[in-house]
């Protein structure tokens, strides 16, 4: 028992180190990168500025999930890591299709992975809008005339 609890705290911190330091890549180069967002010529650096790294960040997550699905292969929670890799996705994507599920303390540690998908979601969200609010910043903005009637 007491080792499982070891296991599943250093399956947290592998999956939040690994998004801390993604976490930190993607302020850094947004930083680096705001000034390049100006001017006419920035147009098309500005449209796949956020796209970038969403899709980044998508990627790192990926990763985190086949961190908990390698735990669950080694552990003969899951057969094989395809499966596994399918369950930790679901599982920390919090959708849970429930076509595949796990017994005894495996269902405990799910929980606390869905929990944990949660908390790196949300964090992804915050480095996501500060890209857009770096591009919002960025953008030539229109004075729209007013209108009187």
């Amino acid at each position: 028992m007491l080792s499982t609890v070891f296991q599943v705290a250093a399956l947290i911190l592998a999956s939040t180190a690994m998004h801390g330091v993604a976490s930190a890549f993607l302020v850094r180069t947004t930083d680096q990168a705001s000034p390049l967002l100006h001017g006419p010529q920035a147009r098309l650096r500005r449209f796949f500025f956020v796209p970038v790294r969403v899709l980044f960040m998508l990627l790192v997550g990926v990763l985190e999930a086949g961190v908990w699905a390698w735990y669950y292969f080694r552990t003969d929670q899951i057969a094989t890591f395809s499966e596994s890799l399918y369950f930790s996705l679901v599982t920390m994507t919090t959708v849970g299709y429930g076509d595949v599920t796990l017994e005894g303390a495996g269902r405990i540690i799910s929980g606390i992975q869905a929990a944990l998908g949660i908390v790196l979601f949300g964090w992804t969200t915050s480095i996501i809008f500060g890209a857009v609010q770096a591009v919002h910043r960025a953008t030539p903005h229109r004075a729209t005339p007013h209108r009187t009637r």
